[in-house]
């Protein structure tokens, strides 16, 4: 999968986990420039490419630990 299905994957799955915890922690002791608001936590992945591959995985990992829904792809 290359980085551009990678970032296609996260966007339409982000929601499918219960606890975003682990990928805010990630994010914030990563340094990634992030906005919160109102609406919510908000990370521009198309600016992100070094990072891609973690969140990629740890979003992998927490969706198939935690749901038996069906992935989106």
């Amino acid at each position: 999968m290359d980085i551009n299905d990678k970032k296609l994957f996260i966007y339409k799955n982000i929601n499918n986990i219960n606890n975003h915890n682990v990928i805010i922690d990630y994010i914030k002791n990563n340094d990634i420039k992030y906005t919160h608001n109102n609406n919510g936590f908000f990370v521009n992945i198309s600016l992100i490419d070094d990072h891609i591959d973690n969140l990629y995985n740890i979003l992998q990992y927490y969706i198939n630990i935690n749901n038996n829904e069906e992935l989106i792809i």
